[in-house]
């Protein structure tokens, strides 16, 4: 019976899949391809909190029916929102350097075939989505039905005014560490990753504020340059490579490395609990 109680409602989950499907239509950029470091996992699950406000995020690996509901009513204010923006949005050339270095060179012509599949293919398949979503919630007995319903209503009404508007100047900053994580482990110093931000045109000192809240917020994230260039380190030796180590007695041992993990194509997201992971709509472990 417990077990029960533990595991997520068919009909809820029918919707995650349904929407992991919609989320499908888009590749992984390079920035989530890969093996996330424990840092990166928590920059998302700040992200996360932040961006379904109305979700309330239990931990565990089973799906409430408010917690789905939330995620996509916000999802939906968020698309309106966003087109408006991008609609009256107008990037300076400074702007555009900026992000270039930050995406790559080819970043127009991405922009143009991820603009295509957006009209063509993913606003249809998440319009299905969404219909099979709330007819699915309609057959429901009351209390579920209530429950999805209640949440998704409150969801749609947080309809951010900007891009500025999501969660607070630190979720900013977040999504910066998030996209640029690998470039963030090359710093060094938190005093060098904080005068780059400072410079980032996305960011500003403003934005950043000063070393001191940086630090405090690489310290809620776990984010340490000690434990990087460890972790560096450790990776530097190859998997099933054979050293020799000579003992007080002048014996040789053969150790064998056990610090390499395989690389894997697995997607990540942000997360909201501690074992759970997410697309923008969410995914079970």
């Amino acid at each position: 019976m417990s077990n029960l109680a533990e595991q997520t409602a068919p009909w809820v989950q029918a919707i995650i899949n349904r929407f992991e499907a919609v989320e499908d239509v888009f590749p992984d950029p390079t920035w989530l391809q890969g093996d996330w470091p424990h840092w990166v996992k928590r920059v998302a699950q700040e992200i996360a909190k932040a961006s379904y406000p109305t979700a309330h995020f239990k931990v565990g690996k089973k799906w409430e029916v408010g917690e789905v509901a939330a995620i996509i009513g916000q999802e939906i204010a968020y698309l309106d929102s966003w087109a408006e923006w991008m609609e009256t949005i107008k990037i300076t050339d400074k702007q555009c350097t900026e992000l270039k270095n930050l995406f790559g060179g080819d970043l127009e012509e991405r922009a143009m075939e991820y603009s295509r599949k957006l009209t063509e293919e993913f606003f249809p398949a998440f319009s299905d989505a969404l219909k099979f979503s709330v007819n699915l919630a309609c057959e429901q007995k009351y209390v579920p039905m209530k429950q999805f319903f209640k949440a998704f209503s409150k969801a749609l009404e947080r309809r951010p005014t900007s891009v500025g508007d999501v969660g607070s100047t630190a979720t900013r900053l977040y999504w910066i560490l998030l996209i640029s994580w690998r470039r963030v482990e090359e710093f060094g110093r938190i005093p060098e990753l904080h005068r780059r931000l400072c410079r980032c045109v996305f960011l500003g000192p403003h934005v950043v504020g000063p070393l001191k809240r940086l630090e405090k917020i690489c310290e809620r994230v776990g984010l340490s340059y000690r434990e990087i260039a460890d972790r560096k380190k450790q990776a530097t030796i190859p998997d099933n490579d054979v050293m020799a180590l000579s003992g007080d007695n002048g014996a040789v041992a053969e150790v064998r490395s056990e610090h390499v993990t395989s690389r894997t194509k697995q997607r990540k997201r942000a997360t909201a609990g501690a074992d759970k992971k997410t697309s923008r709509r969410r995914t079970r472990d």
